[in-house]
């Protein structure tokens, strides 16, 4: 869809530097396509310095969806925990979703890293398309709340009125 006004976007962080695995590939892979269905427009990072640019800049992206490798060492947890305080920064109310897997999160991930993410999605477990719909819809609640009342109903107005008298 090319209207500015009804898109919406993405960014997925990847962090290639810590994980080359196939199934996780794969999985982001059928996770974008599952978005793009939904007229989501994806791009992505290959890691969390090359993120927190992107985040710093680019006020169009509506959800961040970082993977997070459960075996984080200390400095990689820090580069994450750096990107996601300047999402929240940036934008306040955004929707980060952390990527991971169930079966190590309990473990492994920091308490620090799990207080700055809005959502948790098990990128193994949960279908790409269900997915898809809990991004979708963090991304209308997020865009709810941005305008005040009155700037809201105009562009409601706006959306569902094109004549003009």
């Amino acid at each position: 869809m090319a209207n500015e006004i009804i898109s919406r976007k993405v960014l997925i962080v990847e962090d290639r530097d810590i994980n080359c695995d196939s199934a996780v590939a794969g999985a982001i892979g059928r996770l974008t396509d599952a978005l793009e269905k939904r007229y989501i427009e994806v791009d992505f990072a290959p890691t969390y310095v090359e993120a927190a640019p992107i985040a710093w800049n680019d006020m169009d992206i509506d959800a961040f969806l970082v993977f997070t490798d459960m075996d984080l060492d200390r400095k990689t947890e820090l580069n994450a925990i750096k990107l996601l305080h300047k999402i929240k920064e940036r934008q306040a109310g955004v929707p980060v979703f952390l990527l991971a897997d169930r079966a190590q999160t309990s473990e492994a991930m920091s308490r620090r890293l799990m207080e700055l993410g809005s959502e948790f999605v098990w990128i193994f477990e949960d279908s790409a398309e269900f997915i898809a719909g809990r991004v979708d819809a963090a991304i209308y609640r997020f865009r709810e709340q941005l305008l005040p009342p009155l700037m809201k109903a105009i562009w409601e107005y706006n959306e569902h009125n094109h004549e003009y008298s």
